[in-house]
């Protein structure tokens, strides 16, 4: 980790003083710093992603897990893409993509409080 922080503060120079040199370049290395920590994380994440796979495998594990682990998903990936959004300074464009995230994690969790709901009725039967 210690490698991916010196490469995002170099870039962060780098970006600050190219940007007063020749504001074209900045959104280049803006880009291409972005993509780079975009596979470092990708990288770190990879023995996490093949756990959940193996728990997913397990017939005792379904339902609820499987929706909560792909809203962590979908969080992951708003966050990620509104944040390169941002960096852009497409602030307004970031706000619409997490508002997308929002309501598709929403819409993910219906079927879950669905059966919860027909759970908590069955109980008071």
């Amino acid at each position: 980790m210690a490698a991916v922080c010196f490469f995002a503060l170099f870039s962060v120079i780098l970006i600050k003083v190219s940007g007063e040199i020749s504001p074209k370049y900045k959104i280049l290395l803006l880009t291409g710093c972005g993509i780079c920590l975009l596979f470092a994380f990708l990288r770190t994440a990879s023995p996490v992603l093949e756990a959940m796979t193996s728990l997913f495998d397990n017939d005792m594990i379904r339902g609820p897990f499987r929706v909560m682990m792909k809203a962590v998903g979908i969080a992951f990936l708003i966050t990620i893409s509104s944040s390169f959004c941002r960096d852009l300074g497409e602030n307004g464009i970031a706000e619409k993509l997490e508002l997308c995230g929002k309501s598709a994690i929403l819409a993910l969790s219906v079927p879950v409080l669905t059966e919860i709901l027909d759970f908590i009725g069955e109980l008071n039967s």
